[in-house]
């Protein structure tokens, strides 16, 4: 962490100002300055540590949290992690979720330019599309698998033998 984000952390007002930059959204400012005020005061005031905190958007919504909050490398991680412990991986977001954005964060600022914390901050509005059409396609699938299971149950027909 440098000594420019050392600063920003130490100082509220700054860092709700850069954080606004950061998010792009006035609303959600306050959920994360007290997140990164935590971490920060948990690393005496040298570096960012972890300190227990909850995110429903992380727990719930896992792998699209961080893709929305483009937090990419967790995401991927999360999402390879879902196919294998799918309450873990978002019971693990939902605990770090905060965190890795205030790692994210620290990242961006310590560049000491507020035009990077703007283009690097903010979310991923696709990300809300991308999770839409795969909601979708689940909902298509299921409707799919439940039509086949009722053709088969109706017709006393081997499921398999109406899937192949």
């Amino acid at each position: 962490m440098t000594e420019y984000s050392k600063e920003i952390f130490s100082n509220p007002t700054k860092l709700r100002e850069k954080l606004e930059l950061f998010l792009g959204d006035k609303n959600k400012v306050e959920i994360y300055a007290t997140a990164c005020e935590k971490y920060f005061q948990k690393g005496d005031s040298k570096r960012l540590t972890y300190s227990m905190s909850w995110s429903w958007w992380g727990f719930v919504m896992c792998f699209w949290y961080l893709l929305y909050r483009k937090i990419y490398a967790q995401a991927l991680m999360s999402a390879v992690m879902s196919f294998v412990f799918f309450i873990v991986a978002n019971f693990i977001v939902g605990f770090f979720g905060k965190f890795y954005f205030a790692q994210r964060f620290e990242e961006f600022l310590d560049l000491q330019d507020d035009a990077m914390l703007v283009k690097n901050g903010g979310k991923n509005k696709w990300a809300i599309y991308l999770f839409l059409a795969f909601l979708f396609v689940n909902i298509v699938f299921l409707a799919g698998a439940v039509y086949v299971y009722n053709i088969a149950i109706d017709s006393d027909i081997d499921i398999m033998t109406c899937l192949f």
